[in-house]
């Protein structure tokens, strides 16, 4: 069975950083919680949550409730699941283009000495 630890260290593989992956595991456990309660259940310094459910709510993974004392709510698995998805998806697209984009090393040093790239059909 998947643990706490392994939730973490997969988040943080797609991109979270410790603070935010404890957070949000935290969160995902409870409906929902106080900047408090997530320090309890995550052991993020409590003056550390705030910045990091900040970032996760920029990151559209937890809604924040303006009450007092705030209260924070995870996205439901699938659908955090699919912000992350598209998240990941983007960035590699957009790393694919970027190195499409790259010219080979062979054909700058051609170009450096003034001869054409040789080419092979």
């Amino acid at each position: 069975m998947p643990t706490e630890d392994e939730a973490v260290n997969l988040l943080e593989e797609l991109g979270l950083t410790e603070y935010e992956a404890r957070c949000f595991v935290a969160l995902s456990r409870v409906g929902n919680a106080s900047a408090k309660e997530v320090s309890d259940l995550s052991g993020v310094p409590r003056s550390r949550v705030y910045d990091a459910v900040e970032r996760l709510h920029r990151r559209g993974l937890v809604d924040v409730q303006q009450s007092d004392p705030r209260q924070y709510q995870a996205l439901p698995k699938d659908d955090a699941l699919a912000v992350l998805r598209e998240r990941y998806t983007t960035t590699l697209d957009a790393t694919d283009e970027a190195l499409s984009g790259l010219r080979r090393s062979e054909e700058l040093e051609e170009e450096e000495r003034g001869r054409s790239p040789i080419t092979t059909t």
